[in-house]
């Protein structure tokens, strides 16, 4: 193993090495990089060890994951895998067919598969099977044409420049192109021709459409469709995509698959913790650290200074200048309430119009997150209603109370308890770190209370309760969550 590349990714080269017949059939020049995560792993199998092949990636805890239809295609399916030891996720593409053509689309299937894995080269640098310079070389050229598009008429480059640098890379490895390609018995003599001209005299607009009309004319068996349908479905598609890209951006839609979902449904993972513990740093690098290669999101549960509802807003800006007031105590964020009276007052209605907006807004909010689990995503909260400790750890807060604040208020924890976490993580440090890093705001003896109920919180029996000490360095604090997390998608 050379230095950089990921442990799990060279176990899993290993495996295939020995028992799978593959080849990683496309940009063999940047393979190096795949093996380090920065580049995606494109590895083309023979599909009748699909079975063995899914029993090594689950035996190295790689999880599938469906994206959404518009980019979405027959004999290509979507793996990610996690390196525990740096906490990088990394991307497969399994090839069971070589499927390929236009963005949007890839609309025509190459019926060569087995000439590709017999053709396969061993790269002893790399400790893995390559597809050979000649198959890889053929392949890009046909690919370059097919992807061609009336809209690419203008453009002075017709290839870009990583495409043009694999290209001539590829030609100085295969010095007998020409002869070989003149052999294709699959590939029809106009078809060879253009190929030919391609090569000699370069990549112009007209040569590669040329090429692109004729591989759709001779190879029609092996096509989607005829060119009308094609045009349409890629063009449907596209403006699928563009649709999605404006309800996300916008409109921000919460429900929008852009990127990936977990093939086993989604999963809710709520994050507890007191303060000092390091929970909202946590949860936002953990966000980042998703949001790159699935579908996420994220939901603020609780009642202090994160996301509030237009309902709740004015109720918090007024809370907030009771507080500088005097008029209001403000209190650690797993307490008995967030409103804590200084002095003896009529503030009753005070506290039931808050509980009343803060038990709609959390009602809404976990009837949109579990949707969204419902849909495949990961849903990430920072922290979670409970019943189990009444006034405490924001759990129900007019106990005994009757009227419309309490009817709301049980109606959330109800809500909650249908639809608890999957996973728990709870963020605990010790009461010195946690007042050292909140000077002025608790003690020790608070800070030992709040970490025992957090400790103490179940929410179901469905609920798996990770504990993370957040004593730790930092960047092994979040490794341990990032481990965490992967275990339980």
């Amino acid at each position: 193993m050379k230095k950089n590349e990921l442990h799990k990714v060279r176990q899993l080269i290993n495996l295939f090495n020995s028992d799978i017949l593959y080849c990683h059939w496309k940009s063999n020049q940047h393979f190096a990089d795949a093996l380090i995560g920065v580049d995606d792993l494109d590895i083309l199998i023979d599909r009748r060890q699909y079975d063995d092949v899914v029993n090594i990636l689950n035996e190295l805890k790689f999880k599938r994951f469906i994206i959404p239809s518009a980019r979405a295609y027959v004999g290509i399916e979507d793996w990610l895998g996690f390196d525990e030891a740096t906490g990088t996720i990394f991307h497969l593409h399994l090839h069971c067919q070589l499927v390929v053509g236009e963005k949007h689309l890839k609309g025509i299937h190459f019926p060569i598969e087995d000439v590709v894995l017999k053709n396969r080269r061993w790269d002893d640098n790399q400790q893995a099977w390559l597809s050979s310079y000649y198959d890889e070389l053929l392949l890009l050229i046909l690919r370059v044409a097919i992807k061609i598009r009336k809209r690419n008429i203008l453009s002075h480059k017709n290839l870009s420049d990583s495409t043009l640098n694999e290209y001539n890379w590829l030609r100085e490895n295969c010095a007998d192109f020409c002869d070989k390609v003149a052999h294709e018995e699959w590939l029809t003599e106009r078809i060879i021709n253009d190929i030919l001209t391609l090569y000699h005299n370069g990549f112009t607009w007209h040569r590669c459409n040329k090429l692109k009309w004729h591989i759709y004319k001779d190879l029609a068996p092996f096509c989607q469709g005829r060119g009308t349908y094609n045009t349409l479905k890629r063009n449907w598609r596209e403006l699928g995509r563009v649709v999605l890209e404006v309800k996300k951006r916008y409109l921000k839609s919460r429900n929008t698959l852009l990127r990936r979902r977990c093939a086993t449904g989604g999963v809710t993972i709520a994050f507890l913790g007191s303060d000092g513990a390091g929970k909202s740093t946590t949860i936002k690098v953990i966000y980042d650290w998703l949001y790159q290669v699935m579908d996420v999101r994220f939901f603020y549960l609780g009642s202090g200074d994160g996301q509030v509802s237009l309902l709740r807003a004015p109720i918090k800006l007024a809370m907030d200048v009771a507080i500088k007031m005097g008029r209001v105590k403000k209190s650690n964020n797993f307490s008995d309430s967030k409103l804590q009276k200084h002095q003896s007052g009529h503030d009753g209605i005070a506290r039931k119009v808050w509980v009343y907006t803060l038990a709609k807004e959390r009602t809404k909010k976990l009837i949109q997150a579990n949707r969204c689990r419902m849909r495949g995503f990961v849903v990430l909260t920072d922290r979670y209603p409970q019943s189990e400790f009444p006034g405490l750890c924001d759990g129900k807060r007019l106990t005994g109370h009757k009227g419309m604040a309490a009817r709301a208020e049980d109606e959330s924890l109800r809500i909650a308890g249908l639809c608890p976490p999957d996973v728990a993580i709870k963020m605990i440090v010790s009461p010195e770190e946690a007042v050292r890093r909140k000077p002025g705001e608790l003690d020790v003896e608070t800070s030992k209370s709040l970490t025992e109920r957090v400790k103490a919180i179940r929410f179901s029996e469905k609920t798996k309760s990770v504990e993370i000490s957040s004593d730790q360095p930092k960047e092994e604090m979040l490794l341990e969550v990032k481990r965490a997390i992967w275990d339980n998608l």
